[in-house]
């Protein structure tokens, strides 16, 4: 996410120095200042922004056009006005919002610059052009450049936590010397879930920093939603769960608790996988996804004795818990996480 909002920054002013350099625009930087500071993740927030800013950018253009005019030369009444405009203004901007904050900064500039030399009430006019055309390409790159911001990535984001939340189910209740997805056994040492704990946790990096993101923008309309929250408290639960079983021994040794305790990860696993594909790319699903898993039968039934690790009983049972998927609103089957 940080990629992209660099690449979206730094494509915009790289548009508005061009265009100040070869259209010679009077105070050209006032353009790239404008594309820093309106320019947001979405382009519905720019859209927003925007709005504000140009309209409070108009009403303080005009009246610092009244005041150049009245004022003149005299560059004293500038110097009385400019430190109780200053602090007015820095005051005002972050309770108010954007359109008074580019209103009262628009009466900053024009009384500083009118200090530094003669200036006419086409300061502020100049003022208004530089924001307009900083604007306008702040807009445009927000409309090239990701537009929906986090929405999409955080999908992504999620789908991959999920797949590889399954990799690292399977790799867990695998047991010894059973092979895995890619063809490798483990050993029994824990090593072969070590790939499997690095990519859910990287998994888990990229998810939080998209929904982080994703919470500052500006929200949807209030209805039913998918709570990504959910989808990173199962991801934590599979990366605890994993390390406990790991830490208290690995799977059951008895043959019947070891095969249980296998199919039970792998329906897990497959309950992971069948989420990951329904969450891809949230509301843009290329096709119909396939059917929830069917939990394993009941089987032999197994002496409770030989399931003598607690962790290995509670756990993965704890990713498929209500409490973790209870805002889970996409149209999955309740029967896969029973």
């Amino acid at each position: 996410m940080h990629f992209q909002n660099a690449v979206r920054i730094a494509l915009a002013l790289a548009v508005a120095r061009t265009i100040a350099g070869l259209d010679t625009l009077p105070h050209g930087f006032w353009a790239m200042l404008a594309v820093l500071s309106l320019t947001r993740t979405t382009a519905v927030q720019t859209r927003h922004t925007v709005r504000s800013a140009l309209i409070g950018t108009c009403v303080g253009a005009v009246a610092a056009g009244g005041i150049l005019t009245l004022a003149g030369s005299a560059s004293t009444v500038y110097a009385f006005i400019l430190p109780p405009l200053m602090l007015v203004a820095f005051a005002t901007g972050p309770l108010h919002g954007v359109g008074w904050g580019q209103a009262m900064f628009t009466n900053v500039v024009a009384m500083a610059f009118a200090q530094l030399s003669p200036s006419t009430w086409r300061l502020a006019e100049y003022r208004f052009l530089d924001v307009l055309i900083g604007s306008a390409i702040g807009l445009a790159c927000g409309l090239l450049a990701w537009p929906r911001g986090a929405h999409d990535e955080l999908g992504r984001a999620v789908a991959r936590l999920l797949r590889a939340a399954a990799a690292e189910v399977a790799a867990t209740t695998r047991g010894p010397g059973r092979p895995g997805p890619t063809g490798t056994q483990d050993t029994g040492t824990g090593d072969a879930g070590d790939a499997e704990e690095a990519e859910v946790r990287r998994a888990l990096v990229l998810a939080e920093s998209a929904y982080a993101q994703y919470q500052g923008e500006a929200q949807r309309p209030a209805g039913p939603g998918t709570d990504w929250q959910s989808a990173l408290m199962a991801g934590h639960h599979v990366l605890w769960g994993s390390r406990r079983v790991r830490a208290a021994g690995g799977m059951p040794t008895a043959p019947v608790a070891e095969r249980r305790v296998g199919e039970y990860g792998a329906w897990v696993a497959q309950g992971f996988r069948t989420a990951a594909e329904r969450y891809d790319v949230p509301g843009h699903e290329t096709g119909p996804a396939g059917d929830s898993p069917r939990a394993p039968g009941p089987g032999p039934r197994t002496p409770r004795s030989t399931l003598r690790r607690p962790t290995t009983r509670r756990w993965p049972g704890s990713t498929t818990s209500p409490r973790t998927w209870s805002g889970w609103r996409r149209p999955i089957r309740r029967s896969a996480w029973r």
